[in-house]
């Protein structure tokens, strides 16, 4: 089985080395396919925080393929990508990572191979295999979302779900400088501005314990945050800047 890894980034270095050290030992290659605008369909006039050569000094760390598809106006043209050049280059499997996700590194060889053994091409991941920092690394949400993060190459089209592995998801431990360039340019920017309070009142004013209703699309998911025990978390995640940090600025 020959698996590759891939990652579709525009932003996200301050999780992107951890991202890419959790799975660089379970795949045969790493691409990461760059574009210096953003790719949800939305355009924004705020600078990016995060600069080519900051993220290409990271990818060159861990030996990635680069690639630059630059004006890439939609995610799913961005992920075609890395589609395009598994079918070319004989790969198997995908794994796609995003920059600010994870991976419980020694869960992915089993999660690879029961994904392998599922009929159809996309494998969701369950939310149960998810956790969401959130704010800092002392507080979690969970939901029941099971993103798409295992391609069988060769296999019919169609989805199915498995529940292994175990991801943490650093989307929302971010800084408010990223996080208000995130949200100015995500494919959720609709979902912002239809809750324009959000970002003054779940996300600059949060209080652990007290604040709810924390997720920007819809008040069905992340009610409440939840205290973490960050100790159990991966060394890679241990060692990192914002590790001790109350609330990450």
């Amino acid at each position: 089985m020959k698996v590759l890894g891939a990652v579709i980034i525009h932003y996200g270095k301050d999780y992107f080395k951890q991202s890419l050290a959790s799975i660089v030992d379970h795949v045969d290659e790493i691409v990461v396919f760059y574009t210096n605008t953003p790719s949800h369909g939305t355009l924004t006039r705020l600078q990016c925080p995060d600069t080519r050569d900051e993220l290409r000094a990271i990818a060159d760390q861990f030996k990635c393929t680069w690639v630059e598809v630059s004006h890439i106006g939609q995610e799913n043209q961005h992920r075609q990508q890395y589609i395009n050049y598994a079918v070319k280059n004989g790969f198997d499997q995908i794994l796609i990572v995003d920059s600010d996700e994870i991976h419980v590194s020694e869960k992915i060889p089993e999660m690879l191979e029961v994904a392998s053994n599922e009929p159809f091409k996309r494998v969701g991941i369950r939310g149960s295999q998810w956790l969401t920092l959130y704010r800092s690394f002392n507080d979690y949400v969970t939901d029941g979302f099971a993103p798409i993060r295992v391609i069988n190459v060769n296999k019919p089209d169609g989805e199915s779900f498995i529940d292994k592995g175990f991801i943490y998801h650093m989307g929302y431990c971010i800084t408010d400088q990223l996080m208000e360039y995130k949200i100015s340019c995500h494919g959720h920017r609709a979902d912002f501005q239809k809750n324009n309070s959000w970002l003054t009142n779940k996300w600059h004013n949060f209080k652990s314990g007290v604040t709810q209703y924390l997720h920007p699309a819809t008040e069905a998911y992340w009610i409440d945050a939840h205290p973490f025990d960050k100790n159990t978390l991966p060394q890679l995640l241990i060692d990192h800047p914002y590790f001790n940090l109350d609330r990450i600025k």
